[in-house]
């Protein structure tokens, strides 16, 4: 068992939790979902109690945010799963989650308050994404990306383009982060789990996501003969996630006391069981590996902790009608910046 300070003063406990293999989850390996009450946290609002048509006592995902809230101080992780069990049901579409589709035309919701810089600066794996991120916007991949983004605004905006031709200059800016991600995003960092130590309330809410860079403000000039530059003045600074469960994953075991990992859970090699035998994978695991469906006992706790897996968020979805995959977006950071790029039509 291996033993973390949390910022906060609290200890994490990320342990290999004792496997009790005779036990299982309730009817179908499907849980049980009691009704529970969530607390409010500075300037983040609580949401209204949720029905889980299910015993008292008995653990579930609907617990998660208040264990999140009490027992690991991670406020805005369980402000952020509040959201989703706000939402009426709707599982992402895997282009949504990748990026394929603009998040001006994506199908599921899109939250850009939950997510705020003030709360994002005190990550230093945060700032360092963020310095790798200004590092790379004069690189030639970056200018690039960003010669195609003028192109398509150009060739997609017939009244812009009418408008430079006619004036010689138009200024580039945006309502909101939406709009800048849609329209002008050129560049990203990747943001990571982090180490063990990293276990705290930006692995809860987000775990790992995107820092990203998109012309905030700038000007488009014609040079005649179908040429055209920009030059960006300023641009946003903003972090992008999806919060969904479309794949297979093992989310941890949970119980009312805290969070605890089965090591095995978290990778895909066949594990060992009490007896010393190497069982088949799927004994263990479902959809390749990746999810755990056998409780554990912590020495931690001292408490029967019940593994979490993304389908029983999706069961969830499936059976209350609730349970909503949703994009987020922080607000904006402004970069003063000088680039300029030029493109022919």
């Amino acid at each position: 068992m291996t033993q973390y300070r949390h910022p906060s003063g609290r200890t994490l406990y990320i342990e290999d939790l004792l496997p009790t293999n005779h036990v299982r989850l309730g009817a179908h390996g499907r849980l049980n979902l009691p009704p529970i009450g969530i607390s409010s946290s500075p300037g983040l609002t609580a949401m209204a109690p949720i029905a889980c048509n299910s015993k008292p006592g008995e653990f579930s995902i609907c617990n998660i945010p208040n264990v999140m809230r009490r027992q690991l101080s991670w406020p805005v992780a369980a402000r952020v799963m509040e959201k989703w069990f706000e939402l009426p049901a709707h599982g992402m579409h895997v282009n949504d989650k990748r990026g394929d589709t603009k998040p001006n035309a994506v199908q599921c919701h899109v939250d850009t308050e939950l997510i705020r810089w003030s709360w994002l600066n005190q990550f230093s794996r945060v700032g360092e994404a963020e310095q790798k991120l200004l590092s790379t916007l004069q690189t030639p991949l970056a200018k690039k990306v960003l010669e195609e983004r003028l192109r398509e605004r150009l060739s997609a905006d017939g009244i812009l383009l009418r408008l430079i031709d006619r004036s010689g200059t138009a200024r580039v800016g945006n309502r909101d982060v939406i709009e800048a991600h849609s329209f002008w995003q050129f560049q990203r960092s990747m943001v990571g789990y982090g180490r063990p130590s990293d276990m705290d309330d930006l692995y809860g809410a987000l775990g790992r996501f995107t820092v990203n860079a998109a012309v905030n403000r700038g000007q488009i000039q014609s040079l005649g003969s179908n040429r055209y530059t920009l030059s960006v003045s300023e641009i946003a600074v903003y972090a992008r996630d999806t919060y969904d469960f479309i794949d297979a994953q093992y989310l941890g075991h949970w119980s009312f006391k805290g969070l605890a990992f089965n090591l095995a859970g978290l990778v895909k090699d066949p594990v060992i069981d009490m007896l010393g035998r190497v069982p088949r994978i799927g004994q263990y695991f479902e959809n390749a590996d990746r999810e755990w469906r056998y409780w554990g006992f912590s020495l931690r706790y001292r408490d029967f902790m019940q593994p979490i897996n993304n389908s029983d968020f999706r069961h969830y979805q499936s059976t209350h009608g609730r349970g909503g995959d949703y994009l987020l977006f922080s607000d904006i950071k402004r970069v003063p910046v000088n680039l300029s790029v030029e493109v022919s039509l």
